[in-house]
């Protein structure tokens, strides 16, 4: 029922006279409320293009300098050591498309609208390992994916009926904050025709949210408080395990 409502409000969006090779898109929800039990949440776009070409959607999330270092043997103990930042990393990316990226566009066309994991080149000002960025940007792929925070393969856009399509994401719980973008992409004849960007605010409500607040506002008294309860749990525990 809820599926019959968006397509319902696109129809009234889209203008009977409306110009072909165009797309008008509408997320679901363009807010996920992230309160104390928060385990994760589903994201659907919903849309409808207006002609005969195909669609890819991009979900990006915050991005932030990360660091990927390489576990190197040194007396016998797994340690890190070398490694490089890069800039600008999507701490969440995710995308979906109606046909396999090869029939979309040419691959240097998926790359600049940011199609495909192949797309994610981040920058790097760091002077170790000029000739080794490749094999560090392969790795910080790996790690997003085994965290659940990348792909290991292409989403399906999902046809509803004639020209109407749905895609489905999901925003694990431990994504990150911030604003996310998440873009359209109508492809004609493996040219891109159209784009329209949906915004999505991720916020945590609540007791969460008044909680991190006072941690950013207040560090070293909010570290004291930690402290204070781990050594009050610690003494409960014992206390109950002397007496029985």
């Amino acid at each position: 029922m809820k599926n019959l409502f968006f397509i319902f409000m696109l129809l009234i969006a889209v203008p009977a006279h409306a110009q072909q090779d165009t797309v008008t898109v509408d997320l679901a929800e363009d807010h996920v409320d992230i309160t104390t039990g928060f385990n994760g949440a589903n994201l659907s776009l919903f849309g409808v293009k207006n002609g005969g070409g195909q669609v890819a959607i991009v979900v990006t999330g915050p991005t932030h300098d990360m660091t990927v270092r390489k576990k190197e043997k040194v007396f016998g103990a797994w340690m890190n050591s070398t490694g490089i930042t890069f800039d600008d990393v999507p701490v969440y990316y995710s995308y979906a498309t109606s046909v396999p990226e090869g029939e979309l566009a040419p691959e240097a066309t998926l790359r600049n609208n940011n199609i495909g994991l192949t797309s994610i080149q981040p920058t790097s000002t760091s002077w170790f390992g000029q000739g080794l960025r490749g094999e560090y940007r392969d790795a910080l792929v790996r790690n997003k994916q085994a965290q659940g925070l990348y792909p290991k393969e292409e989403n399906l856009v999902k046809t509803l009926s004639d020209n109407f399509f749905r895609a489905d994401f999901y925003l694990p719980a431990h994504a990150g904050l911030g604003t996310y973008e998440i873009k359209t992409i109508y492809f004609r004849n493996n040219t891109v025709r159209d784009v329209k960007t949906k915004k999505l605010r991720v916020a945590q409500i609540g007791t969460s949210a008044r909680i991190l607040n006072f941690s950013e506002r207040h560090a070293f008294v909010y570290a004291l408080l930690c402290i204070g309860i781990a050594l009050f749990a610690g003494w409960i525990s014992n206390r109950i395990r002397y007496r029985s």
